[in-house]
Order: structure tokens, then C-alpha cells, then sequence
């Protein structure tokens, strides 16, 4: 599988991708943010990782990409937990990467998949209380919050206030 946009390819990950995508994802200052990726983040991780994520897309149940800029991997993008109704958004990206727009573009072009080719009617999304980069693109995004509350951290080790979000296909605008 394989989105384009104006200087984005994001694409089903490969096996040949393990060792770059263990070396960016394999990073505190951006597992820190996220939900169920272990750290420090191995090479069984990304080989496992790669191998569920390409199951998944054979299933429809999760679309889990890569962002390749100039053959670099910049980070990952996906919709999961796919039902007939919805999903859920997430991304992240590599340090390098930050401050550039890639997490909103890429994110826009997931919107766009879920809501026209997948006919979704509601995608969700969330992010952990001190994240205002993700805070920031899911508003961009037209991202409403519904919900907050306090989880188990993993990998903070500690309780964490959880924002939820979510986009109707009905209020999304797709000319954005």
C-alpha cells in the first residue's frame, strides 16, 4: 500500500526497513508520547512490528505506514483498531523530522483514506496531557475533544492524563 501527497510517500512497511525503523522509533523523546511501543524499542520489535502491521493490512483492521522523505523514513502513520464505523489515528516522527508539517500532512492524507476510500464515519485519536505538538495537528485537523482521563503510563512508569479526540466524516472539510 502506498499514499502519496506533495512531498510525502507513505507505504506499507518491509523487512529491509527493520534496522532504520528501529533507529528512529528507538528514541525517549518521542516513546515517551506514545501508547504500547515498548522501549528501549529492539530489532525483534521493529521486525515484529513490520510483519503484524502487513497482516493487518491484508485483514483491513489496521493501516499502519511509513513516512519516507527522499528514501528517509521520517516516522509512521496509521489508522487502527479499523471496524466498520471508525478507527483510531496515530503517528509520530522522528526528531530530525519535527517542526516541519509532517505529522499534519501525513495525517491529512489517513484522514482523506478513512473517510472516502474505507467510508468511515468517525475517526479518533489521543494524546497524552504535555504533547502540544499532537495537540496542535489534531486541532489543525479539525480533531474535537470528548473525553480526558487518567491512565497507567508503561513507560512513564506513572499515572498520565489522557486527552481523547475524534472527527466525524460529516465535519471534515476534504478540500483542507
Amino acid at each position: 500500500m502506498e499514499l502519496l501527497t506533495k512531498r510525502l510517500t507513505i507505504r506499507s512497511p518491509v523487512i529491509e526497513d527493520a534496522e532504520e525503523l528501529r533507529g528512529k522509533i528507538n528514541d525517549f523523546s518521542i516513546v515517551q508520547w506514545l501508547s504500547n511501543t515498548p522501549y528501549p524499542y529492539d530489532i525483534d520489535d521493529a521486525i515484529s512490528f513490520i510483519n503484524r502491521s502487513n497482516q493487518a493490512i491484508k485483514d483491513s483492521t489496521a493501516y499502519n505506514l511509513v513516512i519516507e522523505i527522499d528514501d528517509e523514513i521520517a516516522g509512521g502513520v496509521g489508522l487502527f483498531d479499523v471496524d466498520e464505523v471508525g478507527c483510531e489515528l496515530g503517528f509520530w516522527i522522528a526528531s530530525k523530522f519535527w517542526k516541519r508539517g509532517i505529522a499534519t500532512e501525513a495525517s491529512k492524507t489517513m484522514l482523506y483514506f478513512g473517510f472516502k476510500q474505507l467510508e468511515l464515519k468517525t475517526i479518533k485519536a489521543s494524546f497524552k496531557e504535555g504533547n502540544e505538538a499532537s495537540n496542535k495537528v489534531l486541532k489543525k485537523l479539525g480533531f474535537i475533544s470528548i473525553d480526558q482521563k487518567l491512565e497507567d503510563d508503561e513507560i512513564l512508569k506513572q499515572r498520565v492524563m489522557m486527552h481523547f479526540l475524534e472527527i466525524k466524516s460529516s465535519d471534515y472539510l476534504f478540500n483542507n
